[in-house]
């Protein structure tokens, strides 16, 4: 188990309640969720960083994610965020109490999801050691993905293992079946990166943290700017992304737009992580942003709002490389190169009026860097 705890106080109850911009919400999402580097890192969990991402913008990412491979992802979803979720709770302790410690568990339990905005998970009507139970998550996200979440929490809480399966009942709510397993499974192992998260801190100068003003709506869901979001992990996303490739053939997907060649991918996880930054490409292109860019240095300054502020990543430099538009950024940390190039390629898109293509390099003093052009040879004029 990982050394690294932290005490019950450490996870604020977050009260339920409809008032705006709830200051005690943001001082507990400020405080948890250091901004830095354009990352956010969960104090609660050794610093990973972490995605602020609307449920809207999430779910749409999925389904496009699906599309591009032409495959359904749920249960590589569900699994992956089981796995991320068991990592999570070593750094759990379980209340101290002789009696209601059954209820303070998960009190302690939903007030880590509340502030993750992830939902809220309601107790079964069953006992608690019946071999087949039914758990509903309020508020969930994408069905798969609560599910995998809650048979987690579940397990931690009860220190059992079980098979799940889900189903949706309604627009918010997601039933989660389970069913004990006789014997004991192997613990998630843990997740790596091929790219580093830098250990010092940057600061943002004067930004404003993007939690300030978050709004409570109930059911440990809240909202940023009139819609509902999420915090979710790199560790989770790292996961979904290796059992997807697991499954996926090897045949090339949008090779001309992305070359992933720095971070030496095998062909299946290639083509994943050109499916994920398609899926933020075109999410980015749909939401009809607009992306003004006269001189490459303005590059730091407006990418905040849409790399930044969710905590994907920080850039550093930006350098002109053609006369169409290219530029090679330089970046400090990010969150995923997939999403990160997504985002980016969406950014010139809407700048330049092309198709763009991203290629990634390594600096000489170890750093990241993209170079974004057109997708296309422009002819001379």
């Amino acid at each position: 188990m990982n050394s690294r705890r932290f005490c019950v106080e450490r996870m604020p109850l977050v009260s339920e309640g409809d008032d705006s911009h709830s200051f005690a919400l943001a001082r507990d999402l400020t405080s948890r969720f250091e901004w830095t580097g354009g990352l956010l890192l969960d104090a609660a969990w050794e610093a990973k960083p972490h995605w602020l991402v609307s449920r809207s913008a999430f779910e749409r990412w999925f389904d496009i994610i699906e599309e591009e491979l032409q495959t359904t992802l749920g249960r590589r979803l569900a699994h992956a965020a089981a796995d991320s979720e068991e990592a999570r709770s070593e750094s759990y302790i379980r209340p101290r109490r002789f009696f209601g410690r059954f209820q303070a568990t998960m009190d302690y339990l939903n007030a880590d999801w509340a502030l993750r905005g992830l939902g809220r998970l309601e107790s079964p009507a069953k006992p608690a050691k019946d071999p087949e139970l039914d758990l509903e998550v309020e508020g969930r996200l994408l069905s798969c993905l609560s599910a995998g979440m809650a048979n987690a929490a579940w397990e931690w809480m009860v220190r059992r293992r079980y098979r799940f399966r889900w189903e949706d009942r309604g627009a918010d709510r997601a039933m989660v079946h389970l069913d004990l397993m006789p014997d004991e499974v192997a613990p998630p192992e843990s997740t790596a990166t091929a790219w580093p998260i830098p250990s010092e801190k940057v600061a943002e100068g004067t930004a404003i943290h993007p939690l300030v003003s978050p709004s409570q709506l109930g059911n440990g869901c809240w909202e940023v700017d009139q819609e509902r979001h999420v915090l979710l992990s790199l560790d989770l996303i790292v996961r979904f992304e290796r059992m997807t490739s697991i499954y996926s053939d090897a045949t090339p997907l949008h090779t001309s737009l992305f070359d992933w060649g720095e971070f030496e991918l095998g062909p299946s996880s290639a083509k994943v992580w050109s499916a994920m930054a398609r899926s933020m490409y075109r999410i980015f292109v749909e939401s009809d942003e607009l992306f003004l860019i006269a001189e490459p240095e303005q590059w730091l300054g407006a990418t905040r709002e849409p790399l930044s502020e969710h905590g994907l990543g920080f850039i550093t430099s930006a350098l002109a490389i053609d006369q169409h538009g290219g530029v090679e950024l330089g970046f400090h940390s990010i969150f995923h190169p997939a999403l990160v190039t997504g985002v980016l390629m969406g950014c010139w898109s809407r700048a330049h009026g092309r198709a763009p293509s991203g290629r990634w390099a390594r600096s000489d003093d170890g750093g990241l860097r993209l170079a974004l052009t057109a997708k296309d040879e422009i002819a001379p004029s």
